[in-house]
């Protein structure tokens, strides 16, 4: 048994319109990616804390390692979409996965790897491209991160979520995905068979 536990956090029952929707979307992503992730012994812990989701969605999710995943919810967001839902467990699932063979990695170019793989993983799985993908990549703003590519300091919020003015909101997920796709593409292989390879063997790739 791969031991894949579904813990909604709610007491107060702010969870609960949306509880449904979200053992639905565990039942069916869980047992997708155990199959081609070979995932096992995984808490996937369910909050309601706003303040941890992407506000156009009502939804977040973050992975701490290979046996963590939080999937936050914002109940006052209303109906979040059940595809979202299965989007950010395939999202996740990808990154606990990641976690269990090469890691999430601690410089720039593995954390566009690891973003760019799930982000292409979740549209892989739900046939739909993520939000957060969709951001316009330049090359000034590639240039403008590309010093700090092999270094483990610099500013992630920044770069993948907030942006600044040199680079839109979102422009790493975006970067990352554009990366992903390229060496999916090259070496002709899917994301989920992609979650082992080192940052550099998917850069050579492109």
């Amino acid at each position: 048994m791969q031991n894949i536990n579904l813990l909604p956090v709610n007491a107060s029952g702010t969870l609960s319109p949306t509880l449904p929707s979200i053992r639905k979307a565990f039942d069916e992503s869980t047992a997708v990616a155990i199959k081609e992730l070979g995932l096992k012994e995984i808490d996937v812990l369910v909050f309601d804390f706003p303040q941890d989701t992407i506000k156009e969605l009502g939804i977040g999710g973050r992975t701490f390692n290979k046996n963590l995943v939080y999937i936050n919810i914002n109940p006052a967001f209303g109906n979040i979409e059940y595809n979202e839902i299965l989007a950010t467990l395939y999202h996740e699932y990808h990154h606990a996965a990641r976690f269990a063979s090469v890691g999430y990695g601690e410089t720039l170019l593995e954390s566009l790897f690891s973003e760019g793989l799930a982000c292409l993983y979740e549209e892989e799985k739900t046939e739909r491209t993520p939000i957060y993908v969709k951001s316009k990549v330049t090359e000034q703003a590639i240039e403008l991160i590309s010093k700090n590519m092999n270094s483990s300091e610099y500013n992630h919020t920044e770069i993948f979520v907030t942006g600044n003015n040199n680079m839109p909101k979102w422009f790493g997920y975006s970067y990352g995905y554009n990366l992903a796709k390229k060496a999916s593409k090259n070496l002709g292989k899917s994301a989920s068979q992609l979650v082992s390879y080192t940052a550099k063997d998917l850069y050579d790739a492109q």
